[in-house]
């Protein structure tokens, strides 16, 4: 099994949402042997996903099963590709992977920081989710063929 994980800081709103996302994108795609999964840098144990985050996913016919979980040295070294949303999630994450190769860790958007929505209405969420459909297949497709 591989496995995909989607960083940001909470794990309420931006990693859970790429990580509905990509498991919808995974699953259309036929790639049974991956699994996503998201963890938050400074995010409490247990947090539900953002309401905003949940409508979004809903609005796509994706349902979300989980809470917050706070990102950890196992989880980076056990994940095949690691997608972080800003700068400083990627230092952390490349802090936990140590002297190892593997995984991949990267910036989800090549282009910079994605913005944390936290506190902004239902079409920022919307806004967010819509660029996470382009954004996500394409970066899966760059990096997947590496990690296998």
């Amino acid at each position: 099994m591989h496995t995909v994980l989607f960083v940001c800081t909470g794990n309420t709103c931006r990693s859970p949402l790429a990580e509905g996302i990509a498991s919808a994108w995974l699953a259309q795609q036929g790639f049974d042997d991956w699994l996503a999964a998201s963890a938050g840098t400074a995010g409490f144990e247990g947090m539900p996903p953002s309401r905003e985050t949940v409508t979004a996913l809903a609005n796509r016919g994706i349902s979300l099963d989980g809470n917050s979980t706070a990102l950890s040295e196992e989880m980076v070294q056990a994940a095949d590709i690691v997608f972080c949303m800003t700068q400083g999630h990627l230092r952390m994450s490349l802090e936990y992977r140590g002297n190892a190769q593997a995984p991949i860790i990267e910036l989800l958007d090549p282009e910079g920081d994605i913005t944390d929505p936290i506190g902004s209405g239902e079409s920022t969420y919307e806004g967010l989710a819509a660029r996470f459909e382009e954004l996500i297949p394409r970066r899966m497709e760059e990096v997947m063929a590496h990690a296998q």
